[in-house]
């Protein structure tokens, strides 16, 4: 986005641009990054790893933060619901508020016992207690793993004793194609493919003038 600014090539000149929805908060603050770049620079010059693992560049764009504002302002993004609304109910008979509620909860105590402890650097909250978008995923395909796993035990229990045969996986994988449930992130079901489907967001970057 900063080579489109330099190349007058953004919205304001009738270009779109479509963004990942994945990047961290803050990817475009490169007067931040860079101050924080020579406030841990050491003596051989080495990036710093946040600020590269936020960017996935070792040297950042020659750009203000003004001049990437203008230049995303009006780009569009197309991300992935990673949660049913609030109010649905899931198959584990709990709401995904409900869900949300208790994985906040949990994630609190977890990070209070982790800032009492001596800590290790090989391991951080990256995000504090914020939970990772991921969480519903992981969560739903815990419950797609275990229903059918259940259901290919009361169809032959033989198959469990040696899941990596071929007959078993062809039978596992038949009845994971076969599942249709409503999960943290969604409704469960593969019936159109290899993939589930999922509801997709259309977001439009605006920016608003700093007061």
């Amino acid at each position: 986005m900063c080579q489109a600014y330099k190349l007058s090539m953004t919205q304001a000149e009738g270009y779109v641009w479509f963004l990942p929805g994945w990047y961290k908060e803050g990817w475009y603050d490169l007067d931040n990054l860079k101050n924080n770049q020579k406030e841990k620079e050491t003596p051989n010059d080495d990036t710093n790893d946040d600020d590269e693992g936020l960017t996935a560049l070792k040297y950042l764009p020659d750009c203000k933060t003004s001049e990437m504002l203008r230049a995303l302002d009006g780009a569009l993004s197309l991300v992935h619901n990673n949660y049913a609304p609030d109010d649905s109910f899931t198959v584990g008979n709990i709401s995904v508020g409900e869900w949300k509620g208790k994985l906040k909860k949990e994630l609190d105590k977890r990070m209070k016992s982790y800032l009492l402890k001596e800590r290790s650097t090989s391991f951080d909250f990256e995000d504090g207690n914020k939970p990772n978008k991921y969480s519903g995923y992981v969560y739903d395909a815990v419950w797609l793993y275990a229903l059918a796993l259940d259901k290919l035990m009361k169809v032959d229990k033989a198959l469990v004793q040696d899941l990596h045969s071929e007959k078993a996986m062809a039978a596992f994988v038949k009845i994971i194609k076969e599942q249709d449930f409503e999960g943290v992130s969604g409704r469960i079901n593969f019936q159109d493919g290899h993939s589930r489907l999922s509801e997709i967001n259309i977001l439009q970057l605006e920016v608003f003038d700093q007061l």
